[in-house]
């Protein structure tokens, strides 16, 4: 088989033109899955994990290499049964991530820009540019359980499994990134949420 494709025959342009082949003769029979389950996971999961890898991170390349490096090890060592496996590739990632962020914090080359831009009177891409570079002046621990929720539909419980908490420490950190985002908002931009 060839490359994972969507309807019509045409990979979406967030999904990357990837295949199975290399890995599948040396893991398959010894980690058990099948090609066509394992590319179903993937199909599924990898746009919502760039998502989120993408605003936890910063940078979209960023999070396009993290989530293929989590689904590599989801394929080689990871569990074969879902969903339990889509949580792990989420856990995975998240941890990945995290690594990448204290690296580049140790190096200092994450770059912030805030740049004051006119008012608009609806929402438009402007305001998602800035909802954005708030988003992205959360701390991490906040930073993550909010993408989680609002971009990939985790339930609470499955949030936790991801990042490492109870669900009632999830809910209490969520409600909180939630707070310190409208918080910014009002403070950066003067107006109500």
């Amino acid at each position: 088989p060839g490359p994972v494709r969507h309807e019509g025959g045409s990979a979406p342009r967030s999904f990357p033109d990837v295949t199975f082949r290399l890995r599948r003769r040396s893991f398959s029979a010894s980690m058990g899955w099948d090609t066509a389950s394992f590319e179903a996971c993937f199909r599924e999961r990898y746009p919502e994990l760039v998502q989120f890898l993408h605003g936890l991170m910063g940078e979209r390349s960023a999070g396009e290499d993290v989530a293929q490096e989590a689904f590599v090890r989801l394929w080689t060592r990871g569990p074969t049964m879902r969903p339990y496996a889509d949580r792990w590739v989420f856990r995975v990632a998240r941890n990945v991530a995290l690594d990448w962020l204290k690296a580049e914090a140790r190096r200092n080359h994450r770059e912030r820009h805030a740049a004051a831009e006119p008012r608009q009177a609806t929402f438009g891409e402007r305001d998602v540019d800035r909802v954005r570079a708030l988003v992205e002046g959360l701390a991490p621990r906040d930073r993550e359980v909010l993408l989680l929720r609002e971009f990939t539909g985790l339930s609470y419980a499955e949030i936790a499994e991801v990042v490492g908490r109870s669900e009632n420490v999830v809910k209490q950190d969520l409600h909180r990134a939630r707070e310190r985002l409208r918080r910014a908002w009002r403070e950066t931009h003067g107006e109500e949420s």
